[in-house]
């Protein structure tokens, strides 16, 4: 009998509680059975996602987004092993670059190593994106510019020598590589190693600089086995690391420099996966695209790696997959990886929702009615059953009562508020205001080319409009209040009083990052100077010029000076 109340206790406080927080999915590094056990995670969470039976169709599915999207996905199924139709995917591929214009360097690399990993060898844009783009975008494009020519792509203007020349002369003055500033960047520099590995052995200069680098990244691991980027954790930084390693053939399971606490990187990047078996950017968070498809990217390549096939960008050696499914034998190389645009360019999508009246208020009182009354009418029914199945011992009723007490509590003491009520269209009063600043968010950059429906002509978003701070406000505290009061759409991720205190803003008027060239995004200004740190931790003073602006090319359209930024 006490079994069947515990039982009957268990389902009564599930029920009661009406939003639960499930725990984060933690794994252990371990042997190749369970690297592909996370690996057949993601791939049946992306079915899921596409609506798909099997990795087959998904791959199929994904040949819809092949060239603005997807090529990383298939580049980490490739490259794991997993059958599927490449040679079908890679002709979309050539269909997208020959009906399409390709606004950014690094996209067209991308385009172009996704071809290479599907088995298109000979093709003439693969050529002609290795020989004319490696030299457009500083660092990135030289490293993407080195994995094709490592691949023995043929360019007559551009060698190897010269592009491995120009990235050991683009290292700062630590030994790694950043985008810009003065001090290197684990992401960065786990790149630019995983270009070099193949060099190591033929050229010294290069063998010292990547041991170098890598005893910056040694040190720059956490005592959990990951790594943060601009101070703040995240599972691709250690994404990055893992396909370094494995790009020079050491194991980062095995390695005693990379594993710290007993903690390996891989543990470090595991702690982000959620039990649906995709990967969050953050504790706890949802699950986002590019922290799944890096984890897919670096997975397989320490399968790649163990099972002798090189490093994940080695992509010289075909393989031939057989699809029962397509009754087809397709040559499919497994390759390379891009890495996620730094995490200190904030970045902003922008979506206008309807106009709507001020109804925060009646929101808030609603949605906490239904939330208490629900509680106490299911209260009384656990009551009313306790009784009738004869557990009327007075604990019982005193256990549910007191969680039924929680819960109102709890919702007396939540604001809750609708999508329409968020953006309510006024403004916030402040309470011991210590000054004002000025905010305005703009894409001069792109305004002929972004969507009229949500970006004026002129490209300003919102116009040099004045805010009252308190202290202690942020950028991104003047920016949320911005974009309620004029009802613009924002995304973010992450939370100023988060576990990691890391706010990433995705998007402003449906204008997001990416959507012009991989290193697009959107940017911000105080005073004219872009700070090295999130907008989360950017407080505010009496006077300060706030400016949200979207960049093509990494602030470079706009002007920044990398040299004096840190």
């Amino acid at each position: 009998m006490k079994d069947k109340l515990k039982k009957f206790i268990g389902g009564l406080i599930a029920a009661l509680i009406f939003v639960s927080a499930i725990p984060p999915f933690y794994a252990e590094a371990a042997a190749v059975g369970e690297l592909n056990e996370v690996i057949d995670g993601i791939v049946a969470y992306e079915e899921k996602t596409e609506d798909c039976f099997d990795a087959v169709e998904w791959i199929k599915a994904l040949e819809a987004t092949a060239g603005s999207g997807s090529e990383w996905f298939v580049i980490g199924a490739s490259a794991a092993g997993i059958e599927a139709d490449y040679e079908s995917y890679a002709c979309k591929l050539v269909e997208y670059a020959e009906n399409n214009s390709i606004p950014s360097a690094t996209a067209k690399q991308r385009i172009a190593i996704a071809m290479m990993a599907c088995g298109e060898k000979d093709n003439e844009f693969i050529r002609s994106t290795a020989e004319e783009e490696s030299d457009k975008l500083g660092i990135m494009s030289r490293v993407f510019g080195l994995h094709l020519l490592n691949n023995d792509v043929a360019a007559n203007k551009v060698t190897k020598e010269e592009l491995t020349e120009q990235i050991l002369g683009l290292r700062k003055s630590d030994g790694g590589w950043a985008i810009m500033g003065t001090v290197s960047d684990v992401d960065v520099t786990a790149m630019a190693i995983q270009a070099l590995a193949p060099l190591v052995k033929e050229n010294k200069e290069v063998e010292e600089a990547v041991d170098r680098a890598l005893g910056i990244l040694s040190e720059k691991q956490l005592d959990n086995g990951g790594y943060a980027g601009f101070g703040n954790e995240n599972p691709e930084s250690a994404a990055q690391v893992v396909i370094a390693l494995t790009s020079l053939g050491i194991d980062p399971l095995t390695d005693e420099r990379f594993i710290k606490n007993e903690n390996t990187v891989l543990d470090g990047f595991l702690r982000y996966r959620r039990e649906d078996g995709s990967f969050a950017h953050v504790i706890d968070g949802e699950a986002n695209v590019s922290a799944t498809y890096q984890a897919l990217l670096a997975l397989a390549s320490i399968k790649k790696m163990r099972e002798g096939r090189g490093g994940l960008y080695d992509l010289s050696e075909a393989r031939f997959v057989k699809s029962e499914e397509q009754g087809t034998t397709e040559e499919v190389k497994p390759t390379a990886t891009e890495a996620p645009t730094p995490t200190a360019v904030p970045t902003v999508t922008v979506e206008t929702p309807a106009e709507s009246e001020d109804t925060s208020k009646a929101a808030d009182i609603d949605i906490k009615t239904v939330v208490i009354t629900g509680t106490i009418l299911l209260g009384i029914v656990a009551a009313l059953v306790l009784f009738i199945t004869g557990h009327r011992n007075r604990k019982n009723y005193i256990f549910v009562g007191g969680i039924c007490l929680l819960i109102c509590v709890a919702a007396l003491f939540t604001r809750f508020s609708t999508r329409e009520a968020y953006y309510s269209g006024s403004g916030t009063g402040k309470e011991a205001p210590i000054g004002t600043v000025t905010l305005t968010i703009r894409c001069d950059t792109v305004k002929n080319e972004a969507d009229r429906r949500y970006i004026p002509e002129d490209g300003v978003i919102l116009p040099v409009t004045t805010y009252e701070i308190e202290e202690g406000d942020t950028v991104y505290d003047i920016l949320v209040e911005a974009v309620k009061e004029h009802n613009i759409q924002m995304e973010n991720r992450g939370s100023a009083t988060g576990a990691h205190g890391m706010v990433y803003i995705a998007g402003i008027a449906y204008l997001y990052e990416q959507q012009f060239g991989e290193l697009s995004g959107w940017i911000y200004h105080v005073n004219g100077v872009a700070p090295s740190y999130g907008c989360g931790d950017c407080v505010l003073k009496d006077g300060d010029v706030v400016e949200w602006l979207y960049t093509r090319d990494l602030g470079r359209d706009l002007g920044e000076n990398f040299d004096d930024w840190e």
